[in-house]
Order: structure tokens, then sequence, then C-alpha cells
């Protein structure tokens, strides 16, 4: 079964209970984010052929993915292994999404078949970032980009 079809299939029953109003918080590639993950289309997709009334709020990476999960837990090893390479990210902090995912099925009709994106104040690539990381913490952490598949034997 295709992706899009296991989306349907997973989200129907949850639009007909619901007040056909959906919302969902997508990685899909944006002009400000272009390491989106192309996976998140299909149900993005599933999503606007729905009938309901949508809103896929699209983010960059959480900027929490550094104090928190496996990059933090890599980060206080004092080195972080991505598959980002050189590529800027606007991370984001979590918070900021949670205020639109909140306001877009309160906010009548200004969200309705919308996708807005929403990003950090500037795009930094990880290195900067865990640059950034390291001078404000006084640690030493590095960052090491390693092709995408590569990746899981690092």
């Amino acid at each position: 079964m295709k992706a899009v079809e296991r989306a349907k299939a997973l989200l129907q029953p949850t639009w007909r209970a619901m007040a056909a109003r959906v919302s969902s918080v997508s990685r899909g590639r944006s002009a400000l984010s272009a390491r989106g993950e192309d996976q998140a289309l299909p149900t993005e997709e599933a999503l606007r052929a729905s009938g309901a009334d949508w809103t896929v709020v699209r983010s960059a990476w959480f900027a929490q993915n550094f104090s928190q999960g496996p990059p933090a837990a890599e980060l206080r090893r004092g080195e972080l292994v991505f598959p980002a390479g050189e590529v800027a990210e606007p991370f984001v902090d979590v918070r900021d999404v949670a205020e639109v995912m909140v306001a877009a099925p309160a906010g009548g009709e200004r969200y309705i078949g919308r996708t807005p994106t929403v990003t950090g104040p500037r795009p930094l690539t990880w290195a900067e970032a865990v640059a950034e990381i390291a001078e404000a913490t006084g640690r030493p952490p590095a960052y090491r980009a390693v092709p995408a598949d590569s990746y899981g034997r690092c």
C-alpha cells in the first residue's frame, strides 16, 4: 500500500469524527528549508485531498533537538554526527510552531487551505549551530557531517 493510501486510511476515520478541520505539522520541503523531508509530502497530499478544511504547518528543525534527545546526547559526548552537510537550517523553537498549531483551528478562514512555514530567526549550518552551542556552554562539542547513506553506521 502506497504512503498516500496508508495516510488516507489512517486519517479518514479521524476526519469523519472531527469537525472536518485538520491541522498537521510537516517537514516537507519549502523555500525556507531546503532540507525538507520529502517523505512527508504524501501525507500532506492526502490531507489536501481529504475534503476537510486543512492547514499544513511546515516547520524547520526544532532548536530543542540540540537540548534533548539523541542529538543532545551526542553533543554531551563531544561530537554531533549528522548528514546535514553545509545546508543552512532556520532552526525554530517548538513553542513557535505550537502557537501556529493552536491558532490554525481557531483562526476562522485565515489558515484554511494554507501551508504556513514557521522558522527561526536566521539560517545556520549545523556546524555553525554547534559552534554557537559550544561558545554558550563553554564545552567543546564538534559537528561532523556524514553522507546520509552512512549515517546509521556512525
